[in-house]
């Protein structure tokens, strides 16, 4: 049903937005996307690591990427031992959101 309403849009302008998970960009064709927008969604990806890669595969050339993500505080700073202590009850009550998962990661 999805493909069918997103090819009647395709069909009618000449802008379409497609949204799709973070985590299934590597199921997406090479150089598809104009854009790809990450907002605070790689505390909850699993593989997160492998993202980075997905969005220069999937974007077209001179496509652009907007990222905002929230990270750990530094090692050893009192807001950091706080994320820490809060991270499993954290992670529980918002769905799998890292609240200390180190920005190099990344």
């Amino acid at each position: 049903h999805c493909h069918a309403v997103l090819e009647a849009k395709a069909a009618a302008t000449s802008e379409l937005k497609i949204s799709v998970s973070a985590e299934y960009l590597a199921e997406q064709e090479t150089a598809s996307f104009d854009c790809v927008v990450l907002s605070f969604v790689m505390c909850e990806i699993p593989e997160y690591q492998k993202v980075p890669e997905d969005v220069l595969r999937v974007l077209k050339p001179g496509g652009c990427c907007i990222f905002a993500e929230h990270i750990g505080a530094p090692v050893g700073s009192l807001t950091r031992k706080f994320q820490d202590q809060v991270s499993g009850a954290w992670c529980f009550c918002t769905d799998g959101c890292n609240l200390n998962r180190h920005q190099k990661s990344y």
